[in-house]
């Protein structure tokens, strides 16, 4: 389903090599701005309260990432208004 948390489960039997697998994207305006993900060396590691937990933590994360890139931006454009006001 798009927009859920996505559970792998791994089918390699090689024990250096994640088992399992909980992603879920990082939305922001519903728009995705990226994915948290986690992995561990046990198949079926992840129920579905994990992946509500990730939600969650993936939420959290966009609103960190947005608030960086309007602060940035912000940063820009007073530098952008300083400048113009020097050459003038």
């Amino acid at each position: 389903v798009i927009g859920q948390p996505i559970v792998n489960i791994g089918m390699d039997k090689n024990p250096n090599l994640p088992q399992s697998c909980l992603a879920t994207p990082m939305t922001m305006m519903g728009r995705v701005i990226g994915a948290v993900e986690v992995q561990s060396d046990r198949r079926a590691a992840y129920t579905p309260e994990h992946a509500a937990v990730m939600r969650m933590a993936a939420n959290i994360a966009a609103n960190a990432v947005e608030n960086v890139r309007l602060l940035e931006e912000e940063q820009s454009r007073a530098e952008r208004l300083m400048l113009s006001q020097r050459l003038e």
